[in-house]
């Protein structure tokens, strides 16, 4: 399980930092996320940080774990993030790879 203080704080400072940085481009990695994140955490995540993001960024590449019940709970969280209307472009990717590949218009 996730330490959700740690987890809720370190997501606002990425918000932070991405809105001080007009960052618009971002590979989420999570090919070696091995914990699951809980639905309540995935609902805060989605209504206070990704709700956000997805209305500041272009593009967005998911590199998906590799273990199946994370991978179930990721695809979970953008869902619930998907709720919010009006997203960044986003696709899934098996490698970072890829996913840079895309991200750069390759």
């Amino acid at each position: 399980m996730i330490d959700e203080l740690s987890y809720k704080q370190k997501a606002m400072a990425l918000l932070d930092f991405i809105r001080e940085k007009q960052i618009k481009y971002m590979i989420f990695n999570t090919l070696k996320l091995k914990t699951i994140f809980p639905i309540h955490l995935q609902k805060w995540i989605a209504k206070h940080v990704n709700s956000k993001l997805i209305r500041i960024m272009d593009r967005i590449a998911i590199v998906e774990p590799q273990e199946p019940i994370a991978n179930l709970s990721l695809q979970m969280y953008v869902e619930e993030t998907n709720k919010f209307g009006p997203l960044a472009e986003e696709h899934f990717f098996k490698t970072e790879q890829q996913a840079l590949r895309w991200l750069l218009g390759e």
